[in-house]
C-alpha cells in the first residue's frame, strides 16, 4: 500500500503534466516556482501528513519526482550538480512560499 506522500506524488505528476511539458521545452524559474507552489498545495490538501517537516519532505519528493521523470535541464548548471542544486533551492523556496501562502490566508491552521 502506498504511503500518503506516494499517493500525492502520483496525483501530482498526472495533474501537473501540461505545466511540466512547458518547463521541459524551456526552463524558467517562475514556471518551476509555480510547480513548487502546486506541490505545496497538493501536499497541504493530503490527509495523513501531519507535521510541517513531513509535508515539506513530501513536497520536495514531488518536485524531485518531476525532475527525475521529465529529465528537466536547468541551464548553466552541469548535469551532475543539478539535483543537489535543486534540492538546495527547494529547501529555501518551500519555506518562503508557505510563509507567503500563510500570510495571504491560503492555508488556515488550527481551524
Amino acid at each position: 500500500m502506498a504511503t500518503p506522500c506516494e499517493q500525492v506524488q502520483d496525483v501530482f505528476l498526472k495533474e501537473i503534466a501540461p505545466t511540466i511539458e512547458q518547463l521541459v521545452k524551456e526552463f524558467s524559474w517562475p514556471t518551476l516556482f509555480s510547480i513548487v507552489e502546486d506541490a505545496i498545495k497538493a501536499v497541504e490538501a493530503m490527509e495523513g501528513l501531519d507535521s510541517g517537516p513531513e509535508k515539506k519532505a513530501c513536497a520536495v519528493d514531488c518536485i524531485l519526482a518531476v525532475y527525475d521523470r521529465y529529465k528537466i535541464d536547468i541551464p548553466f548548471l552541469p548535469a551532475m550538480f543539478e539535483r543537489a542544486a535543486l534540492k538546495a533551492v527547494l529547501d529555501i523556496a518551500i519555506d518562503a512560499i508557505v510563509e507567503l501562502l500563510n500570510k495571504n490566508g491560503i492555508f488556515v491552521h488550527g481551524a
